[in-house]
């Protein structure tokens, strides 16, 4: 089970809020045992999103013995990810996960879907599917989430369209859902150089501009690094340098300055007594697999 967590803060009334997935580096520099209590002090609401994967319906009966829940979100493109058409996942759905939502949770509230519509697709393409999920599982009166996703990082020169784009396809689902939330938006691939930065920045000041004036229920800017989940860039994103979560205007309005690009190599053999050295920054495990994030540095040897 994926747990987020999200700040109630940025809109009259609390109702947008921004997010951090415990499955990025950046959430455990959080006080997440408290975060995961509630702790009204910090602001932080804490929302278990329930998949349909083995186990999850376990360790979310085990989880919500312990903390109050104020929703629950089962998203995550079911159907998609799992190849299930519309009726196989509602069926899943209402078999697997509602049971163990009414018995935890029955007064929290519900976030359903997590359908994804990522550029140049067009909110149209999946209405259809969407609207048979939610009618299979009788979410009418629940929060519907989306995802929007660009395929990478824009150049400055593109952040207007690809914004316009995205501006499209929320009002177009509000027309459709007047209690909706996009749980993750962003870019699916970012290389995070200098370039990139100003740019995001920008797409994220119009993206952010274009939820809130359709009145969005919740709002999650995904940042989905090379390494995906693990990612330093996301840990200045969303945290301070003491580790600490940023404020949402902050967060939304002003990203950090991307780390150097590490110098390449040099053609030549380095003097003597200076060579390049090569060393483990970070290693992370995805897919039954350990990866090694590297970095190399010159220096005298010793």
């Amino acid at each position: 089970m994926i747990i987020k967590l999200y700040a109630g803060e940025g809109k009259p009334g609390g109702r947008a809020v921004s997010v951090a997935n415990l499955g990025c580096s950046a959430a455990y520099n959080w006080d997440y045992p408290a975060a995961l209590s509630g702790a009204p002090a910090a602001g932080i609401d804490v929302w278990p999103l329930v998949q349909l994967t083995d186990g999850s319906r376990d360790r979310f009966l085990a989880w919500a013995r312990e903390h109050p829940i104020s929703h629950v979100m089962i998203e995550n493109e079911p159907f998609a990810q799992k190849n299930l058409t519309p009726a196989q996942a509602a069926r899943r759905v209402n078999e697997e996960i509602l049971p163990a939502v009414n018995q935890c949770c029955p007064q929290a509230r519900r976030v359903v879907g997590g359908f994804l519509v990522q550029y140049p697709v067009l909110y149209p393409a999946i209405r259809g599917r969407a609207r048979e999920l939610v009618q299979g599982i009788g979410a009418g009166g629940d929060v519907i989430a989306f995802h929007l996703y660009l395929n990478e990082s824009p150049r400055m020169d593109e952040v207007a369209p690809l914004a316009e784009w995205f501006r499209r396809q929320v009002e177009g689902i509000a027309k459709d859902w007047p209690l909706f939330a996009v749980t993750e938006w962003g870019v699916l691939h970012c290389g995070y150089s200098g370039r990139d930065v100003p740019a995001l920045e920008e797409y994220m000041r119009r993206t952010w501009d274009a939820l809130l004036s359709r009145d969005c229920y919740a709002a999650a800017w995904y940042i989905a690094a090379p390494n995906r989940f693990v990612s330093a860039f996301a840990d200045m994103a969303l945290c301070h340098d003491n580790g600490a979560p940023k404020p949402l205007g902050l967060t939304y309005r002003e990203l950090p300055l991307a780390k150097p690009v590490i110098e390449p190599e040099p053609a030549q053999p380095p003097p003597e007594g200076e060579e390049w050295t090569v060393f483990v920054d970070h290693s992370w495990q995805t897919a039954g697999r350990t990866w090694h994030a590297l970095v190399r540095s010159k220096g005298v040897m010793e």
